[in-house]
């Protein structure tokens, strides 16, 4: 079938958007930054029709215009009246799960993600939020959450804090046994970053088990992240957390995980805490 006009016209613009990509990279190296930025805008403004293009766009597109913020101020000002723009929406009501994911991108990328849970106090203030809206923002912003001890709004999302650490664990037994030949680091390494990424998890995962009460869970958490990251380095940073808690039971089993799990060489070393202890 022959194609049409407008099929025609969309081929046309998508090139053109990939091309404006590619001579914003040239132009910015070349240090003809004010005609640079305005082809990232292009590419940027644009993106969402190149098929296949959602994470070059909201990622390597926005990256790239900040770090021309360095030497070229308006560049994070373009960036800041997208977002602005974008946040306007979703004051207004908007629940497009595209402007979300453009307007977290865009925070992310200009490190203004605070003014997220400043936005959704304030539209929690004002009556229900979109439950899209309010997960997405809590769940990006996980990490400041549990810092600063907001373990009662953390509560509600732990299924899907936990469904992430899931997917660290299977994404660890693809790699190490089903590993993917465009992966160029070597296997050690790329098996010791994975198993950082469960032991990160893993550990904010049983601080918010334990301060809910999950107890079942939090022994399991415990025991995954020592089955799959077998070091004391792994079992102190658990221990730290349930110290930090005043857990003692959930301490007691954490022990007892580590002595069942770990090579009987570090059990008897014992954990800095347990030395301390003994002393």
């Amino acid at each position: 079938m022959p194609l049409s006009s407008c099929d025609d016209d969309r081929l046309s613009l998508i090139t053109k958007i990939q091309a404006s990509f590619a001579q914003a990279r040239e132009l910015a190296k070349e240090g003809a930054l004010a005609e640079a930025l305005e082809a990232y805008l292009f590419a940027f403004d644009n993106g969402h029709l190149v098929p296949g293009w959602g994470g070059v766009r909201l990622s390597y597109i926005p990256a790239e215009i900040a770090k021309l913020g360095d030497r070229l101020p308006a560049a994070l000002q373009a960036l800041r009246q997208r977002r602005d723009a974008r946040e306007k929406m979703l004051r207004e009501g908007e629940e497009d799960p595209f402007v979300i994911m453009e307007w977290r991108s865009l925070n992310r990328y200009l490190k203004e993600q605070k003014r997220e849970l400043k936005l959704l106090r304030q539209l929690k203030a004002q009556g229900p939020v979109a439950q899209e809206l309010e997960e997405s923002i809590i769940v990006e912003n996980y990490d400041s959450l549990l810092r600063d001890g907001e373990y009662k709004t953390l509560a509600a999302y732990f299924n899907e804090f936990g469904r992430k650490f899931l997917f660290s664990l299977f994404h660890f037994d693809c790699e190490v046994l089903l590993p993917s030949n465009q992966n160029k680091m070597p296997k050690e390494m790329w098996k010791a970053k994975l198993a950082q990424n469960i032991l990160a998890d893993g550990q904010k995962l049983y601080e918010l088990a334990l301060v809910t009460k999950r107890w079942e869970h939090a022994d399991e958490v415990a025991r995954r992240v020592l089955s799959y990251c077998p070091t004391m380095d792994s079992f102190e940073k658990l221990e730290e957390v349930a110290l930090r808690l005043n857990c003692k039971a959930r301490l007691k089993k954490l022990r007892a995980i580590k002595e069942e799990i770990l090579p009987t060489e570090m059990v008897v070393k014992g954990s800095k805490e347990e030395r301390k202890t003994k002393k």
